[in-house]
């Protein structure tokens, strides 16, 4: 999760494919990895962030069999959004690092054994921005599907 500072409000910014110049964002407040939820202070003078969450990867499946080869599929990769929010110099934010897919496990000891792969967590920053966790892998060889990211503003 990251969260860019600046202090003047800007209009019509696209961040689609032709991206943004970050280097108009002088204060970066936050990047943080660690699984958990938190808060930050806008910092006096700001009055908006660049808001920028990826969802947490889902975990792969796993196959035991007596054939040669199994055909198990990883995680799905974590969704993605981005949006510039205005924001309250001294208020609080609250953000949600998604946590990833946990390992998929056997459960007995059978000679073929197969478990489906864990979703990973959503992040999000606010009610603003939110990326939601890829699936977990499936262990039929299914094609799973990454997360979705959502921006509401307003």
């Amino acid at each position: 999760m990251n969260v860019g500072i600046h202090g003047q409000p800007r209009t019509n910014i696209a961040l689609g494919a032709a991206g943004i110049d970050l280097s108009e964002w002088t204060t970066c407040l936050v990047y943080d990895g660690t699984p958990g939820t938190r808060t930050f202070v806008v910092p006096p003078g700001k009055s908006e962030a660049l808001e920028i969450v990826v969802g947490a990867g889902g975990s792969g499946a796993v196959v035991r069999t007596t054939a040669s080869s199994g055909s198990a599929t990883g995680g799905g990769g974590g969704g993605f959004a981005a949006a510039i929010v205005p924001v309250t110099p001294g208020s609080a934010i609250q953000y949600t690092v998604g946590q990833g897919g946990a390992p998929a496990t056997l459960t007995n000891a059978a000679t073929t054994a197969s478990a489906a792969g864990v979703a990973g967590g959503t992040s999000s920053i606010g009610s603003a921005v939110s990326a939601t966790g890829g699936n977990g892998g499936s262990p039929s060889g299914a094609a799973v599907t990454g997360g979705q990211g959502s921006v509401s503003i307003g």
